[in-house]
């Protein structure tokens, strides 16, 4: 991918702000000069990356206030000065560590903080000599300092231009994608899609059922009464069907039917590998069929049924 220059990637995202996110827009500051920005490099004893002091040179930092410019993620670009007072801290921090201390993969005296969002953690510029001079790497307090993701400050903000004319998603470990409201720009988390749903009969197919220690049938009983002992139930009366035909026209699967108790058929009714189904019991009396459902789900309510 070809990364245009820092100048030309702060022009889109300028432009992008303007029209949309006017807000943020105003909370750019203008350049800083090259005076301050050299005299904060020589005070530092580092040399500034070329994208560093174009970008400065672009926008000092933002200004305080609400709707201020973030990158994604929620880090605010530092100003030389912020820039410069962070530098102080972390050389007085590290300096007292020690030379000696092996403290490379958590910070290293040439990182520079140049956009944070809650100190210490921000985003850094790798400003060692030698082949990865100039990368963007993030800072965590709880987790060190992290590179691999932008090779420079200009290909960071040429993929932030494009995030935010297009609308794509841009981050390291999460992603965010831009959003305008009351002519502000916000970054959100990208949602993550979910899993196509599957319905329990499906899953309880693909999983072994446990195994049930073998224990001698219920015996089939005769019950006082009929129905008297059903709190809420459904009774469907059908004349000149046979109990077969009935569960059918119920949509009953043909391999459950079986003669059962009705403790028999609630304990089918609440089995896991059944897919919690609804059960209906059914019996014939003279022409007339009938079917009787317990609980809330009554198929025989349904004009279908």
């Amino acid at each position: 991918m070809t990364v245009i220059p820092v100048y030309r990637s702060w022009q889109r995202i300028e432009t992008w702000l303007a029209e949309h996110a006017p807000r943020t827009f105003d909370s750019l500051r203008p350049p800083a000069s090259a005076d301050a920005i050299s005299a904060a490099a020589d005070e530092l004893r580092m040399k500034f990356p070329a994208d560093l002091v174009e970008s400065l040179r672009c926008h000092d930092g933002v200004s305080p206030g609400h709707g201020l410019f973030q990158f994604p993620g929620g880090d605010l670009p530092l100003g030389i000065d912020a820039i410069l007072r962070r530098g102080r801290m972390d050389r007085q921090l590290w300096n007292r560590v020690g030379e000696d201390h092996p403290y490379e993969t958590y910070w290293h005296p040439e990182f520079l903080m140049f956009a944070d969002s809650d100190p210490p953690d921000g985003l850094v510029l790798d400003c060692r000599e030698g082949a990865t001079f100039g990368a963007v790497g993030t800072h965590l307090n709880g987790g060190g300092t992290s590179f691999g993701r932008w090779p420079s400050l200009a290909a960071f903000l040429h993929e932030l231009a494009g995030g935010l004319e297009h609308g794509l998603a841009m981050g390291w470990w999460r992603k965010f994608v831009p959003v305008v409201w009351q002519e502000t720009l916000l970054w959100e988390e990208e949602p993550q899609p979910l899993p196509v749903p599957r319905s329990l009969r499906e899953v309880a197919a693909t999983v072994a059922a446990p195994a049930s220690p073998e224990v001698d049938p219920l015996p089939v009983v005769a019950e006082e009464g009929w129905a008297g002992e059903y709190a809420s139930f459904c009774l469907s009366f059908v004349r000149g069907l046979d109990e077969s035909e009935l569960l059918r026209r119920f949509g009953a699967l043909a391999d459950t039917h079986r003669p059962r108790s009705r403790g028999q058929a609630q304990a089918d009714a609440q089995r896991w590998t059944a897919g919690l189904l609804p059960v209906v019991r059914a019996g014939r009396c003279g022409q007339w069929a009938f079917g009787i459902e317990e609980g809330h789900r009554w198929e025989g309510n349904r004009s279908e049924v």
